[in-house]
């Protein structure tokens, strides 16, 4: 009875501790995982080798490949876990795509732009009347991130470089309108805009 409670608890500990097969998108906390060969490689395993490329195209590591037990297959182990698109090339020609990526940051992500959504527009409903295009401008920068920002987050992976340029744009607009803003205050008090009251000049 102990020697079959034994194996019991071998063959337990061996499925706990075994690695799960790799995915196209894959969470660095599920890293390391496995990637296995869909086809019966010619053998020895280890006369073929993985070349993996970052997005950027660099070569970042080389894998060698190794029996997947007595299956016939070839596999090795992925332990990549920063965050990006990796493509990994074997020296037979198959070739495959992983994607490390946070997609448990999604809903915060969601949460956040949601918030920056709501700040936009208490503002822009709080502008006084003499500031309408900077209301208009804000209004529809809420709407754009609401219909394009919110959207991509879920289909390109790396959010960091969606919210580094819309950050880029939305300054570089918002300080174009206060430098109008501020131009036209200027060139009022200086008496050469006469403002427009009430329909009459």
């Amino acid at each position: 009875m102990k020697w079959k409670l034994i194996i019991l608890m071998l063959l337990l500990s061996t499925t706990v501790n075994a690695l799960e097969e790799c995915k196209s998108v894959m969470e660095p906390s599920d890293v390391p995982c496995l990637i296995t060969s869909l086809w019966n490689y010619t053998p020895p395993c280890n006369q073929y080798n993985a070349t993996v490329w970052y997005e950027t195209g660099s070569n970042i590591i080389n894998y060698t490949f190794s029996d997947y037990g007595s299956s016939g297959l070839c596999n090795f182990t992925w332990n990549i876990t920063e965050l990006g698109s990796y493509i990994y090339q074997v020296s037979n020609g198959d070739s495959g795509t992983i994607h490390i990526g946070a997609d448990n940051l999604m809903l915060g992500l969601t949460i956040g732009v949601g918030i920056i959504i709501a700040l936009l527009l208490v503002i822009a409903f709080n502008l006084g009347e003499d500031m309408t295009w900077i209301k208009i401008y804000l209004i529809f920068s809420s709407l754009f991130i609401a219909s394009i920002i919110i959207p991509a987050t879920f289909i390109i992976h790396d959010t960091s470089v969606i919210f580094h340029k819309a950050y880029q744009w939305f300054l570089r607009i918002t300080f174009g309108f206060v430098f109008i803003y501020l131009t036209i205050k200027f060139f009022t008090w200086m008496g050469l805009i006469v403002p427009n009251e009430g329909g009459k000049q």
